[in-house]
């Protein structure tokens, strides 16, 4: 599905949706412009200076060990995930689309195993069954800090 061309209803349909309350946000307007500093510097430069200076880790088998072999394995169990819950598990909401809701990674992910229900209401931050978030640690998360008062536009 990365691989795959976006179909053109697609690319329209997403144009329509309003993101004024997103791009009003100063974190969201941090997080965007400076993105791909921050993926360098948190997902590679970080990771890879902790084992050098904390442990005395050499160079060369911090950045393998941390630049490849991490996201590779990262990459893959994303994937592996994603494509296990388009695959296998019910379809509760939509008999005729792929994802499934899979308990089983729902529990190996906490919370991130409800695709049929996420992919037939894309508006719910829960992306879980309606009364049912039993391990879904994601919508709880966010709960929480919406109840510290922090300024969340998910509902």
């Amino acid at each position: 599905w990365i691989m795959m061309k976006e179909h053109p209803k697609f690319i329209e349909k997403g144009k329509q949706i309003n993101m004024l309350d997103f791009l009003s946000d100063p974190v969201v307007v941090f997080g965007e412009k400076y993105y791909l500093s921050l993926q360098l510097f948190f997902g590679f430069i970080l990771p890879t200076i902790i084992p050098v200076y904390l442990w005395n880790e050499t160079w060369a088998r911090a950045i393998i060990s941390q630049v490849f072999i991490r996201y590779i394995i990262t990459l893959h169990t994303v994937w592996t995930i994603n494509s296990i819950a388009h695959a296998w598990g019910t379809r509760p909401y939509d008999k005729n689309i792929k994802p499934t809701d899979n308990i089983i990674i729902n529990y190996l992910t906490l919370g991130e195993g409800y695709y049929n229900y996420h992919h037939v209401f894309p508006w719910d931050y829960r992306a879980a069954e309606i009364g049912n978030n039993r391990m879904n640690y994601t919508t709880l998360f966010i709960d929480m800090f919406a109840k510290l008062g922090c300024n969340c536009r998910f509902r």
